[in-house]
């Protein structure tokens, strides 16, 4: 199965190159489930190209905060195309983390850049049926239930109303808060909702 999948941007720190990456804990993932990731770079003007590769689904990965509402950063700019060409052609979408925030905002929802409680490592969130679930977790921004966008359904929270999964109401998107492709304690409910993901792709 094919899939387009973003890109951080990461800053060389001895000369001035931007530059686009991927973790090798998401190359881990894909080879173990027999995906072939197209990644997308970020200083692209048009995505178009990459919407008509005949991919799958779409995978908005993890890592750098989103830019100002009013300054997107040149990877804001990217994801959103890809995710309204996504959308346009019916492809599925997986966002982990940052890929949860940008969805959110996508969708008319508000980003909080300084969440009550810290979500640097593992924490326990509470899934529907009110059970408890360890994750691990990254981040120093996020979504508090105030600010969720209409259209979206949170599935996971903190007991201080950080909201860490959702689903959208109608369209195939699902956004976690944490990391998927990395250990983690929460790795049974990483499959089921990766092979949710991908038989939605098909």
């Amino acid at each position: 199965m094919i899939i387009l999948v973003s890109m951080r941007t990461v800053e060389n720190p001895t000369y001035a190159e931007t530059r686009d990456a991927i973790s090798h804990d998401w190359n881990r993932l894909f080879a173990s489930h027999r995906l072939t990731p197209i990644l997308v770079p970020n200083a692209l003007g048009d995505v178009g190209a990459f919407l008509k590769l005949g991919a799958s689904g779409l995978l908005l990965s993890g890592g750098d905060d989103l830019g100002p509402d009013d300054a997107p950063s040149l990877r804001d700019r990217t994801e959103t195309q890809l995710l309204q060409g996504a959308l346009e052609k019916g492809l599925p979408v997986f966002g982990t983390c940052r890929g949860l925030h940008l969805i959110n905002r996508f969708f008319g929802g508000h980003l909080a850049r300084k969440l009550p409680e810290n979500h640097v490592g593992e924490h326990s969130v509470e899934l529907e049926g009110q059970r408890q679930v360890l994750i691990n977790s990254f981040h120093n921004q996020g979504v508090l239930r105030d600010g969720l966008a209409g259209g979206l359904t949170p599935f996971a929270t903190t007991q201080s109303g950080v909201v860490e999964g959702v689903t959208h109401k109608t369209l195939p998107i699902t956004a976690i808060q944490w990391h998927p492709e990395r250990p983690n304690p929460a790795a049974d409910l990483d499959r089921k909702l990766l092979q949710k993901w991908f038989a939605q792709c098909g």
